[in-house]
């Protein structure tokens, strides 16, 4: 076998692998979601899925429900986060633009004395 051969073998057990590994999530997902559906109408449940459920509870909390096992979620950090962030952006923003008219003055003077 010569290393053209090889390569070729290994990309193919590659994309092989890939697919593989797809279709088992694939087959797990629809698995659970057959279930959750199933249990649902044998105990007379609304006709949705209960496997993943978003509830909000005040303004900026929510509570996630994966499996019956609930999480809070509080957006108010990830908010101030972003903000945060945008300023900073801005503020370099600036600084970059202070940057670029210094070195514009700079040219300037350059060509001006040549």
């Amino acid at each position: 076998m010569n290393r053209l051969e090889l390569y070729r073998r290994r990309r193919r057990n590659k994309r092989l692998l890939f697919l593989a590994i797809l279709a088992s999530l694939a087959i797990l997902v629809v698995g659970l979601v057959t279930v959750d559906h199933a249990v649902n109408s044998m105990l007379g449940v609304e006709d949705e899925l209960k496997i993943v459920s978003l509830v909000k509870t005040a303004d900026s909390i929510y509570i996630l429900n994966f499996m019956n096992y609930p999480m809070e979620v509080n957006l108010s950090y990830l908010k101030k986060d972003f903000k945060s962030l945008s300023i900073w952006v801005d503020n370099s923003y600036k600084r970059l633009e202070k940057f670029v008219s210094g070195l514009n003055d700079c040219t300037k003077a350059v060509t001006n004395t040549q």
